[in-house]
């Protein structure tokens, strides 16, 4: 199993081939979707992509990354996203969304499959 681990979007896209990539989605604010793209560009269909990022509640309940999303939208023009949110720009970057876990209070994993 080949792993590629991506954090900088100013490199060049990862190696094809891969069978799942994890991604932080700090990057993701700005550039999500040309990211995405160059990330599925060198999937095969199939293939894993897991996210690390907060989920914001899809009801809008109360969660510790809200204060983390005012900051993003105020200095970085970024902000979290809701589960629904999630998939729905990995389905306009070709991926389907298995599942999202919760991995700490702040963190979860957002598990997708090239299609």
């Amino acid at each position: 199993m080949k792993v590629v681990v991506l954090g900088n979007p100013k490199k060049p896209g990862p190696p094809a081939g891969a069978s799942w990539h994890p991604f932080l989605c700090a990057v993701l604010c700005q550039w999500c979707l040309r990211i995405l793209a160059v990330v599925r560009r060198a999937m095969s269909p199939g293939a894993r992509l897991l996210v690390i990022d907060a989920v914001l509640p899809d009801d809008g309940s109360p969660h510790p990354a809200f204060t983390r999303d005012v900051v993003m939208l105020m200095t970085l023009r970024g902000r979290d996203r809701t589960g629904d949110e999630f998939e729905e720009l990995l389905n306009r970057s070709a991926f389907r969304l298995n599942r999202i876990v919760s991995a700490s209070v702040m963190t979860s994993i957002i598990e997708a499959d090239a299609v």
